[in-house]
């Protein structure tokens, strides 16, 4: 299946738009209203739950299986001795993950991501959760230039399937 196939049936159907004037403002705000602002919801965690979330995976069931066993057979202090390296292990990647988080906040803090687009006949400079669907289009065209590029570097322009043969790469429609 190519690429355009793919395209057709993943990206929902977005009105056609001028690339000559780009988006009005008022497609811009209906657009926003239907599809919502380019942005990552944000899940918060309670520390608890994600405290408890480190005694759940493989290696801590072993483990909690083998304090299980130490308990049964009568050997208390072996079975102490694990269950304090599990909880010092799961508090280590608690607050290893915590930091972590942490510096990734302060970096989505600082880190200021825009884009310069083409809105009511001039281009623009506006952060990246005000990009609309229509940018899809422009993406499409760079990712296919850039194939372009890539291919025509590695072979004569006639003999790549996608110039068939053009001084440059194809433009969408």
């Amino acid at each position: 299946m190519s690429t355009q196939q793919d395209l057709k049936t993943t990206v929902p159907a977005i009105p056609p738009t001028d690339g000559s004037r780009g988006l009005s403002g008022t497609e811009v705000h209906q657009r926003l209203v239907q599809y919502g602002p380019n942005a990552i919801a944000e899940k918060s965690i309670s520390p608890w739950r994600q405290f408890i979330v480190k005694f759940w995976a493989p290696v801590p069931w072993m483990l909690e299986a083998v304090i299980v066993l130490q308990i049964v057979l009568g050997r208390h202090l072996e079975a102490l001795v694990i269950a304090v390296l599990l909880a010092f292990n799961a508090m280590v990647a608690f607050l290893q993950e915590l930091r972590a988080k942490d510096a990734l906040a302060l970096l989505r803090k600082t880190l200021h991501v825009s884009a310069r687009v083409l809105r009511d006949d001039r281009w623009q400079q506006i952060p990246a959760e005000q990009l609309v669907p229509v940018i899809w289009c422009l993406l499409i065209c760079c990712f296919q230039a850039a194939r372009w590029l890539w291919i025509s570097r590695r072979s004569p322009a006639n003999h790549c399937r996608w110039t068939q043969g053009q001084a440059s790469p194809p433009m969408p429609e």
